[in-house]
């Protein structure tokens, strides 16, 4: 009996892939699910105020992730002004439990993120009149390692239906394509597991991950077996795992145990890199090729060594363990010990095995979609913005790499030309694993109309051409007050009663407030910004601003300080106008 196959589909960048099945083994075994979760693109979480957002470095399709990711709450109802403000990449919450950083990671991140977070501050306190204080509370929080992983999460609920005691052991074998075995891990790890009559045990570890390279074509065959007693029961799920790249293995390990991985590394494979990580206590790590030659602690001699060909350890007091190997190492067998030395009970440990490809140059865009407009400095007839363009295979440099725009168009005739828009540099060499800030300075037609322009840049480098569309808002400060002037009013609208001098007229003092307010917005729009701050400071501040007289309607002290701040806001602004 063979189990149905279900792989992944793709949208866009991003893929998924979920192995999930009921199987029925005669009456001795029931197997109850496989997880296969992969992330299109790499991840990095940036706090914006209270809210987990989720920025990817390629166009993604966060809705087809599934399993362990969820959308951001109230992601989608974002004002819209922030929305934009951070190029419209809010995605989805990434929830994945680390223990572990790739230093990499880390310098990319800063990279990326040095300046954006300076402008989309600066941008969030424009947004928000009265949100200073809010402000204060934006910034990164880096969950890691940000790779492009599938995550296989194996639960195995095994129920012995006979009448005598039985050994039960699980198995999961990795082949690539041609049948060589990539890796194989055994739980319980430490042998078999004795399972009494009618009893049911559920296998939860081990977890492992298979993260992709950016060139590899090749598919690994994954294999679960239940063995119980003696008998084979299975392969009872099969898939295929496309562009192997690392390894994630999660265990427990109790002092004086040892633990033994076998790894073949695959084709092509230029490098291996290994991360020990434990909450505490001491684990060892040691590898072991196929010749004897060894890199790990000697416990005779207390000294590391490092015997294999181009390799290093990070040392046993450094956190993670860290064996690294370089060189050619495409068809070689590895053996890697975990050694629990000092244990305070059962320990978990998660150890990632990443190999280093032979990758071509490759041309990655930060973001995959630009979106930016002039609200921050609304009367500057210009608007500046910025991309990151970078070569992703950290092998070979990019050469001749160019970057054009096209005219930007509202669909109503008006236009932004392309010759008003400079690209600083708009030709260049990337060093490989580098990224480049590329700069947009767009000049504001004096003749144009507010609106959504659109339009496409192109960045290219030999064969590779990356499209990224680019929308760009140009609004004016008259815009800028309206809306906010309406939203004030909405704020009005919503304070609950107690929040009103005279809980029986609150209707009547809503109403009253929202007519003066949409007075002040008829006053903007048509340019009588003397009459529009004139009411405002004496016929609306003057009835919220704590000052006994004349008597405020809103008398809520909270309340009070964010109406007198948000007047406070859209007077100083109105005064730029005249």
């Amino acid at each position: 009996m063979k189990p149905d196959i279900v792989l992944w589909i793709s949208d866009n960048d991003a893929y998924e892939a979920i192995l999930a099945y009921t199987f029925h083994y005669s009456k001795s075994v029931t197997i109850e699910s496989l997880e296969v979760i992969m992330g299109g693109a790499k991840y990095i979480l940036l706090k914006v105020a209270s809210l987990l957002v989720t920025l990817g470095f390629r166009r993604l399709a966060a809705e087809g992730i599934l399993g362990n990711v969820s959308r951001a709450a109230g992601a989608t109802k974002l004002d819209s002004a922030i929305m934009e403000l951070i190029a419209d990449t809010i995605l989805a919450r990434l929830y994945i439990e680390t223990q572990f950083k790739m230093i990499n990671d880390i310098e990319i991140l800063k990279r990326i993120w040095s300046d954006s977070i300076k402008a989309s501050k600066a941008a969030i306190q424009k947004a928000i009149p009265s949100g200073s204080g809010v402000i204060e509370n934006v910034g990164v929080n880096i969950q890691l390692p940000i790779t492009d992983c599938i995550v296989a999460r194996k639960s195995m609920t095994l129920v012995n239906t006979g009448a005598e005691p039985a050994k039960i052991t699980v198995f999961i074998n990795i082949y690539d394509e041609s049948g060589n075995p990539i890796m194989f891990v055994r739980s319980p790890e430490n042998g078999s597991e004795i399972l009494g009559p009618s009893v049911a045990t559920t296998f939860s570890s081990p977890e492992f991950s298979v993260c992709d390279s950016y060139s590899s074509l090749q598919k690994y065959r994954v294999e679960v077996y239940a063995v119980i007693g003696c008998n084979i029961i299975g392969p009872v799920i099969t898939g295929l795992v496309n562009n192997l790249r690392a390894i994630t293995y999660y265990g427990a390990i109790n002092q004086g145990d040892e633990i033994l991985i076998s790894y073949v590394a695959p084709e092509d494979t230029r490098g291996l890199s290994l991360f020990l990580f434990y909450l505490g206590g001491r684990l060892d790590l040691h590898v072991y090729d196929e010749h004897g030659n060894h890199v790990g602690v000697n416990y005779e001699t207390g000294m590391v060594e490092e015997q294999i060909e181009g390799s290093s350890h990070s040392g046993i007091y450094n956190y993670p363990q860290v064996i690294k190997i370089g060189g050619d190492l495409s068809n070689k067998t590895f053996t890697i010990k975990i050694v629990g030395f000092q244990t305070f009970g059962e320990e978990n440990f998660t150890l990632i095995i990443e190999r280093t490809p032979s990758l071509p140059p490759i041309l990655d865009v930060f973001p995959g979609e630009l979106c930016f407009n002039n609200r921050i400095d609304p009367l500057s007839p210009f608007a500046t913005t910025f991309l990151l363009v970078g070569e992703a295979g950290g092998q070979e440099a990019l050469e001749n790499v160019r970057i054009n725009i096209t005219d930007l168009t509202d669909g109503d005739g008006h236009r932004i030309p392309s010759s008003s828009i400079a690209i600083e540099p708009n030709s260049l060499n990337i060093s490989a694993g580098q990224w480049v800030g590329i700069v947009l300075n767009v000049t504001i037609p004096q003749s144009i109309s507010p609106g959504n322009y659109t339009g496409t840049i192109y960045v290219s480098a030999s064969n590779q051409t990356i499209i990224i569309p680019v929308r760009f808002e140009y609004v004016t400060l008259q815009y800028l007050i309206s809306e906010s002037l309406r939203k004030l009013k909405d704020y009005v609208n919503s304070l609950p009663p107690e929040d009103f001098s005279e809980k029986q007229k609150v209707s009547e003092m809503k109403r009253a407030l929202s007519n003066k307010i949409d007075a002040v917005i008829k006053m903007v729009e048509e340019g009588a910004y003397n009459g529009a701050i004139n009411k405002l400071e004496n016929d609306i501040l003057a009835k919220v601003d704590g000052d006994p007289n004349p008597k405020d309607w809103i008398i809520e002290p909270d309340a009070q300080t964010i109406l007198k701040n948000w007047i406070g806001w859209i007077i100083m602004n109105i005064k730029k106008l005249l």
